[in-house]
């Protein structure tokens, strides 16, 4: 089943996710990309990494994670 986690209430997600906040999710992609080669890493990447650090629950939050991935990459960029 697709969800728009960006619709969504976040305690609904949360319940969801099994736990898992968005705060938790945006903190940990900040973590992956703090020091990561952006001309290397992927988006894929970074969901493998969120699967193994959050288990299958994450899925809940696919569109918040594309969405945090692109808006740490472009504030990163703007700083260069």
């Amino acid at each position: 089943m697709y969800l728009d986690s960006m619709e969504l209430d976040d305690d609904e997600l949360a319940e969801m996710a099994g736990g898992i906040t968005k705060d938790e999710v945006r903190d940990e992609i900040h973590f992956i990309l703090e020091e990561a080669d952006l001309n290397q890493v992927t988006k894929r990447e970074v969901k493998e990494h969120l699967y193994t650090q959050f288990g299958d629950g994450i899925d809940v939050y696919n569109d918040y994670i594309n969405h945090c991935i692109e808006e740490f990459t472009l504030e990163k960029l703007a700083l260069i």
